[in-house]
């Protein structure tokens, strides 16, 4: 756990000091070193895997409606709903607030727009992440409408 925040701390650290120090075109540059590095991390453990032998799983179709995979459907669409269109709105609305934050601050038009470009995919894919780990959806949309109480109030004071 320690090396892991470790990681991402440098990972973080390195990505803002690019980014002030080059912008945009920093940041592209810093991310190739990052994903290369962790290739070179980790072909040894891709070359060593072991190969799995395991029996197929049947996934025939149930024959009777009323099985429990026919009534998982509903949960299976909310998840769908949550971690998809649910999920990129409150990137979007994270990145805005990004934006608005930056352009406040003196940023450039164009750059803030390359930040929402950049960052809603980013977000996007950690806040699914997120949410496909919680095992409740009381937790799921608590967590979209606490990260909605806070990206609302920033856009609008940011400008």
């Amino acid at each position: 756990m320690p090396l892991n925040v470790l990681g991402w701390g440098s990972i973080l650290v390195s990505s803002a000091l690019s980014a002030w120090a080059h912008g945009a075109w920093g940041v592209a540059v810093q991310s190739l070193f990052a994903m290369a590095a962790a290739l070179l991390l980790l072909v040894p453990s891709i070359a060593s895997a072991p190969t799995w032998k395991r029996k197929p799983v049947d996934r025939g179709v149930h024959a009777s409606p009323d099985t429990k995979g026919s009534m998982a459907l509903g949960r299976r669409a909310a998840t769908f709903v949550i971690t998809g269109p649910v999920a990129l709105f409150g990137a979007l609305l994270l990145a805005l607030a990004l934006r608005a934050m930056l352009a406040a601050g003196g940023g450039s038009e164009a750059d803030a727009n390359v930040l929402v470009l950049a960052c809603v995919p980013i977000f996007w894919g950690i806040l699914a992440t997120i949410l496909l780990m919680m095992e409740r959806r009381r937790t799921q949309l608590s967590v979209l409408a606490t990260l909605t109480i806070i990206a609302v109030p920033l856009t609008l004071l940011a400008g």
